[in-house]
């Protein structure tokens, strides 16, 4: 059974990191990670984002090294984040795996497996290309 501090204690994080609270009281939610997700960008954008974030310090993390941090109850580090892509679109790879290429940066893509109720397969790059 979890204990009402416990539950207390992760409402508080819950609130701290949807209300986006943590900005005005960083020492409070230790712990919080932001994703930013995206569905399409262009590369221009897509490339002052992380240049935005690699100037600023920010650590672009893996789900594997936020999974290692709470696994091992290790303090996440203070600027962190999570770069998501739903849906595959063609620009994820034309667009912006050259940039994570380039920066060395880890993403997450989130293939759509297909449209409901349909056969239509909304990605637009190959399994070869997914596989680089």
């Amino acid at each position: 059974m979890v204990s009402s501090k416990t539950a207390i204690e992760k409402l508080f994080y819950q609130i701290c990191y949807f209300s986006r609270i943590n900005d005005f009281f960083p020492k409070k939610c230790k712990n919080i990670v932001r994703i930013m997700a995206y569905h399409e960008i262009g590369k221009s954008n897509f490339k002052s984002h992380i240049e935005y974030l690699k100037s600023h310090r920010y650590q672009i993390f893996s789900m594997d090294d936020l999974s290692e941090f709470l696994v091992k109850n290790l303090r996440i580090p203070k600027k962190k984040v999570i770069i998501t892509f739903d849906d595959g679109w063609k620009s994820n790879y034309s667009e912006v795996f050259p940039i994570v290429k380039s920066f060395q940066i880890p993403i997450i893509i989130y293939l759509v497996s297909k449209v409901y109720q349909t056969d239509f397969k909304p990605w637009f790059f190959t399994i070869a290309e997914l596989k680089s």
